[in-house]
């Protein structure tokens, strides 16, 4: 053979050289796997819970602190719900630094595991937290309606409220007295004596929501229109031959009587014409019972958010990649 010269058979040798599988076995290959995992460090953990927990207890606390400040929730309501719902609230935030610690330093997890662990620690907490919100809503609600229905229906035979309006009963009657009528308070009157808790939540529930009279049932007597139709029929559907004098009487009595709807406030000398049982509920419909509502469906939607975050870490914790 010349150089650089082929035989004359070199093109089927070719063909057959290109047709032969070249490529080494499938078992000889290294299988490669490629996983990513997000490095959660002790610190980062840390702050991630931290802020996660804060956003979510920050309207809880928000609205516990609300009812406590509110003055017909301190009178009626009980006290210990929301101060207990505080305290829970403070709990979990420390026993979250513990979870922590006992995660990174007891168990010491691979990294892999970290991102998985951080997820069931917070669903852990925000399960607390929901049912925190579940338990304290419940016997707000329920106490909100006794109440209401106490002060509407049962005013003066109930025994949330009969304390109450023997109170004010009494320092009505010293208020409408000669030697006390003209006077600004009847704190200033001779023989008031403030009987507590009763006489500082008249004082302000008159002050905030400037407001006369609780459980007060007003005298049976004829209305303005009824004596517009007596003196009308009594002067004969004319005022030709009235007395002046006798009509601006029928007028005064006629007003005196409607304004006997609305009995002089405690500690004031305004003239409010509303009533006080009817402003305190109308003020734990829309404060007690709305943050009552709201403190359950928070808890309510905190379950169904826990549930889901177990569902999303179940392939991890299963051995799933």
């Amino acid at each position: 053979l010349k150089p650089c010269q082929l035989p004359d058979n070199s093109s089927s040798v070719l063909f057959h050289i290109a047709m032969m599988d070249l490529s080494p076995p499938a078992d000889s290959i290294p299988s490669v796997k490629l996983e990513v995992h997000i490095a959660l460090t002790k610190g980062k953990f840390l702050t991630m819970g931290f802020l996660l927990l804060a956003l979510l207890i920050s309207l809880p606390a928000l609205d516990a602190l609300s009812l406590l400040g509110n003055a017909n929730y301190a009178f009626w309501g009980e006290a210990l719900l929301p101060e207990g719902l505080l305290l829970v609230s403070a709990l979990l935030i420390v026993c979250f630094f513990f979870s922590t610690e006992a995660v990174f330093v007891g168990s010491r997890p691979p990294p892999a595991h970290a991102l998985p662990n951080f997820v069931m620690v917070i669903s852990l907490f925000v399960t607390l937290l929901a049912l925190s919100l579940v338990l304290v809503a419940m016997p707000i609600l329920q106490r909100a309606e006794e109440v209401r229905n106490d002060i509407r229906f049962l005013c003066s035979s109930s025994e949330r409220s009969r304390g109450l309006q023997q109170f004010y009963i009494r320092a009505l009657d010293l208020r409408r007295g000669d030697r006390c009528s003209d006077r600004y308070s009847v704190e200033e009157c001779d023989g008031y004596e403030a009987e507590e808790p009763f006489a500082d939540y008249l004082k302000t529930v008159e002050r905030t929501f400037r407001c006369s009279g609780f459980c007060y049932t007003p005298p049976q007597e004829p209305s303005l229109l009824s004596s517009a139709t007596m003196m009308q029929a009594h002067l004969g559907n004319s005022t030709d031959g009235a007395d002046p004098r006798s009509l601006s009487l029928l007028l005064l009595a006629s007003y005196e009587r409607e304004s006997d709807l609305y009995p002089p406030p405690l500690y004031s000398d305004a003239n409010y014409q509303v009533s006080c049982d009817g402003a305190i509920v109308a003020d734990i419909q829309d404060v007690t019972v709305n943050i009552g509502t709201q403190l359950w469906r928070s808890g309510l939607t905190l379950i169904g958010l826990s549930v889901l975050m177990g569902l999303s870490n179940w392939p991890s914790t299963a051995g799933c990649s």
